[in-house]
Formats: C-alpha cells, sequence, structure tokens
C-alpha cells in the first residue's frame, strides 16, 4: 500500500471509529465521564479477545474453504493475532498500575472502589455496575 493509501485508510479508520461511537451513544445515551460507571478498560479486554477469536475463526474459515489463500495470509493473521496480544497484555498491565495507584492513595476512612478491575482482589472481572443499557 502506498503512503497515500495509507492515509486515506487511516481516515477511513478515524470515520469509522467516529461512527461507531455514535452508534454507542444512540444505543446506550450520551458518553458522560464523570457519571459513567462502565469499566471501560475490561471492555478493552473483553473486545480484543473477541477479535483475537474472530482471526482464528477466520483462520479456520480459510483452512476449510479456501486453504489455498490460508497458505497466503497465514503470517499475516498471526501477526494481527500476536498484535492483539500484546494490546490486552498492555492493556491488564495499565489496569494492575491503575488499581496499584488507587490502592496507594486510599484515604484512611475506607477503600478506594476498584472491583470493576481485572487486577482486583478477588481477581474476578468486571464486578462493577452493569453499564446503562446492558444486561
Amino acid at each position: 500500500m502506498n503512503n497515500d493509501k495509507q492515509i486515506e485508510a487511516r481516515r477511513q479508520i478515524l470515520r469509522d471509529q467516529n461512527k461507531r461511537f455514535q452508534e454507542g451513544e444512540a444505543e446506550h445515551g450520551r458518553f458522560n465521564a464523570k457519571t459513567d460507571a462502565r469499566p471501560l478498560l475490561v471492555e478493552f479486554d473483553e473486545e480484543i479477545l473477541d477479535g483475537r477469536n474472530y482471526l482464528t475463526m477466520h483462520g479456520d474459515q480459510l483452512l476449510h474453504q479456501e486453504p489455498w489463500l490460508l497458505a497466503e495470509v497465514a503470517a499475516d493473521i498471526a501477526t494481527l493475532s500476536n498484535l492483539a496480544a500484546a494490546l490486552a497484555l498492555m492493556g491488564r498491565e495499565l489496569q494492575e498500575k491503575e488499581l496499584a495507584l488507587r490502592i496507594a492513595h486510599e484515604p484512611k476512612t475506607g477503600p478506594v472502589k476498584h472491583e470493576n478491575l481485572i487486577g482486583s482482589p478477588n481477581g474476578e472481572r468486571g464486578q462493577g455496575p452493569e453499564a446503562p443499557g446492558r444486561s
């Protein structure tokens, strides 16, 4: 892909991202950073894992439907999967860092809520309040 095509592809990604944000607002309401209690880093992690699953399933589809094509693109699929794994790891490291900082800054009067994080003391994911419009 030449430079002009790459620039246009990146612009299209930004347009697609904006469209998805608008669709999310239509479904869940306008985002309010002060009041939104969704565990967004947990949701990030879940989306990345979904992406890795889709890549694996795509590889399986190619294996059974167009094996010649899989032979040509298997390394690309593996690279994307590895990049997704790296993003998931970085997201989890960020959650652990935030958790450690919250614990370090807890007031002496009581703990700061941190049950939404993967690195929570009980080791469970997504234990916080559900996002509006989700079940």
